[in-house]
């Protein structure tokens, strides 16, 4: 009908960037005492995995960081004067699985994971129906241990975590 309303209110719009996510470092140097000082310098409260090779190819761990409030940690790597070479790097402790049987018959599940998270602990004897058994908070040693006093009761028993 060629009618048209009175103006709008404007609005005004301002679009934020999002910050990049920061990275953990790693720098190397002379340890006065012997080996290699590893430095790690990333976000307070993440758990690193320090790794080392002497091909590029096979890596293992052989130390884990866990950051404190200052955001970095100081790791001697002794060994590093046994090879001619040595290669590191960083990797982000993910969730993993370790069992121990005590002497008294006693199964350990240690939860290795990131500090101040918290992951139930599960239990399997078929990997195929999984129940939680448990659940442990890790804290700033970046492991925490869930004992399970049922796993006598089985004759096989898997275990696996989840993050909450």
């Amino acid at each position: 009908d060629g009618q048209e309303s009175g103006f709008s209110n404007e609005v005004v719009f301002t679009p934020t960037v999002a910050s990049a996510p920061v990275l953990a470092s790693l720098q190397l140097g002379a340890n006065p005492a012997g080996g290699m000082l590893l430095t790690v310098t990333g976000p307070a409260g993440r758990t690193y995995d320090l790794l080392a090779s002497t091909d590029l190819q096979e890596w293992v761990v052989i130390g884990v960081a866990s950051l404190g409030t200052g955001g970095d940690l100081n790791f001697v790597d002794p060994e590093a004067a046994n090879y001619p070479s040595r290669f590191y790097r960083l990797r982000e402790t993910q969730p993993s699985v370790q069992l121990r049987l005590t002497p008294d018959g006693l199964m350990v599940v240690s939860v290795t994971g990131q500090n101040g998270r918290t992951y139930d602990v599960q239990a399997s004897v078929d990997l195929a129906d999984w129940a939680v058994i448990g659940t442990v908070a890790v804290g700033a040693s970046g492991a925490a241990d869930f004992v399970d006093a049922d796993a006598a009761n089985y004759p096989t028993r898997f275990y696996r975590t989840q993050e909450r």
